[in-house]
């Protein structure tokens, strides 16, 4: 079975996401960003599109990447605080 780039969502979770006035990133135990909402891409400046599948540390400048091992790497969760 191959992997989608986005999380299953339920129709009730999904219209929960598109109508929250915050921001609301779901990732996987790896950082993987599964789910981006309408004001996500208004925080953030990118569509879903471009970040469906991207590390969420991606969207952190790099200078509060403090708590991340690494751009390309999921986040070290010990670390961060």
């Amino acid at each position: 079975m191959a992997m989608k780039s986005a999380l299953p969502m339920s129709v009730a979770f999904q219209s929960v996401l598109d109508v929250a006035a915050d921001a609301i990133i779901v990732t996987d135990h790896l950082g993987h960003i599964g789910a981006f909402n309408n004001a996500a891409e208004g925080l953030f400046g990118y569509r879903k599109q471009e970040v469906l599948g991207a590390n969420v540390a991606s969207l952190i400048p790099i200078p509060y990447m403090t708590g991340v091992r690494d751009p390309g790497m999921a986040f070290d969760w010990k670390r961060i605080k």
